[in-house]
């Protein structure tokens, strides 16, 4: 090949699909195993050469080591070569798993041994795994974060329905346990649980359903194969719909 490359070993686009790498940090002893193919294909037919010849891993740790250290401190060895692309992926994770990548080991700078936090592109590192430094930039991340309202929507439907397990309600009951709540959050919790909107409070309703036929009855409570408290939602317009229920009216609550 007559344009440069910074990899070590074999190298042939025309015959290979693409290579299983290891690029490895010459300061601190890390490194990182990974893939590349050296052409982009579409519908099985090649369209271009890939960015393979300067390609430096998709890891962001390890992006922004070689930023950093500057690319002289790096060295990129192309493990093994593949003619097909099932051959490059499963190779990917043999090295992987062979050279396991995933270990806890820490070097003496305290960073584990390989950048990699996923075999193939299946993500297994875990929050223990990962140093106190980062832990802290992942909790930095998320302080002051608020969601949008449509956010808060989405979240809200994903869980109609939803039935907690014995063992989640007993941690979240757990978790809850000695806290205190403020003042505005009693006063508001008081006042979403008054009037129609509370629990035990009595119809009659009308609930209209999408075909169209509606029923009439006492309470929203028990009502079999319906969750009672996303009833009184819909009920108090905080879901547009549940199921095939599509509005619940309370019979005369605008006599007055």
């Amino acid at each position: 090949m007559s344009e440069k490359h910074h990899w070590v070993g074999e190298v042939d686009p025309d015959i290979y699909y693409g290579f299983v790498y290891l690029i490895t940090n010459t300061v601190s002893g890390r490194k990182y195993i990974g893939r590349k193919f050296y052409h982009t294909y579409k519908k099985r037919k090649r369209v271009r050469e890939s960015n393979w010849r300067v390609y430096a891993g998709s890891c962001k740790p390890l992006k922004e080591d070689i930023q950093r250290l500057g690319k002289d401190k790096f060295t990129f060895k192309i493990i093994c070569n593949y003619k097909t692309r099932g051959g490059v992926v499963s190779g990917e994770v043999h090295f992987q798993t062979d050279n396991d990548v995933l270990s806890p080991e820490l070097l003496p700078c305290g960073e584990r041994l390989y950048y990699n936090g996923q075999i193939g592109s299946v993500k297994f590192i875990t929050p223990e795994f990962l140093s106190a430094e980062h832990r802290a930039k992942i909790g930095a991340a998320g302080i002051g974060r608020t969601h949008s309202a449509e956010s808060r929507a989405k979240i809200g439907a994903a869980g109609i329905g939803r039935i907690h397990s014995v063992e989640s309600r007993a941690k979240m009951s757990a978790a809850h346990t000695g806290k205190k709540r403020s003042a505005e959050q009693c006063a508001n919790m008081s006042a979403a649980q008054s009037g129609e909107k509370h629990p035990n409070f009595k119809g009659p309703y009308i609930i209209t359903f999408k075909d169209g036929h509606t029923e009439e009855c006492q309470t929203l409570r028990n009502i079999d194969g319906y969750d009672s408290s996303t009833l009184y939602r819909v009920l108090n317009g905080i879901y547009k719909a549940y199921r095939d229920i599509v509005k619940i009216e309370r019979i005369g609550s605008n006599d007055k």
